[in-house]
């Protein structure tokens, strides 16, 4: 159909082919940027500068509805990213560990702060989990972290102290112990 015709008797791929003769009846192209290959919305623009317009018109009633549905749901949304990384990392076996380690650390004793540990190392750093039950213990956040010291290298990217090549002081940040990282700050 050519661009003549008249508007109810176009087809969807004469619209496609942009044939209609005009973008909208008392506008040729969108008043903001002058575009006509998004179709028309309101007040002469088109549907990207429209809602952009209305976005910055109303950003404050858009910030206040967005915080007040997370608010309501914040504690749902939560838990789904708790099962989610359950399920990524432990298979969704980490409750099941918990339970079997009667919700005490198996180094201290410990009942609060508890973490899951892979035995083996293959925690998320690993590409390949080992979440066999056999391999998953309870521990507190204290020893997990000391378990992690006697497994892995004085810290994850550094072998040793850059500035005096200890390993006996611990590691506090940019690769350097903790006491020439306050010799640093000085």
């Amino acid at each position: 159909m050519g661009a003549s015709a008249p508007h109810f008797l176009l087809t969807s791929a004469d619209l496609c082919e942009k044939t209609f003769p005009m973008w909208h009846r008392k506008h040729e192209q969108c008043v903001s940027c002058g575009m006509t290959d998004v179709p028309h919305m309101a007040k002469g623009k088109c549907g990207r500068c429209y809602l952009a317009d209305y976005r910055s018109r109303h950003s404050k009633q858009i910030s206040n509805l967005k915080r007040a549905w997370y608010e309501k749901n914040i504690r749902h949304v939560r838990i789904r990213q708790k099962l989610a990384r359950e399920e990524r990392h432990f298979s969704g076996k980490r409750d099941a560990v918990l339970k079997r380690d009667g919700y005490r650390c198996t180094k201290c004793g410990k009942g609060t702060d508890l973490v899951v540990h892979h035995v083996d190392g293959s925690g998320r750093g690993s590409s390949n989990h080992n979440n066999a039950l056999s391999n998953l213990v309870s521990l507190c956040r204290a020893c997990h972290q000391r378990e992690h010291r006697l497994l892995d290298r004085w810290a994850r990217d550094f072998e040793q102290c850059q500035e005096c090549g200890t390993t006996e002081r611990r590691h506090n940040a940019k690769g350097l112990c903790w006491k020439c990282y306050a010799e640093l700050k000085r």
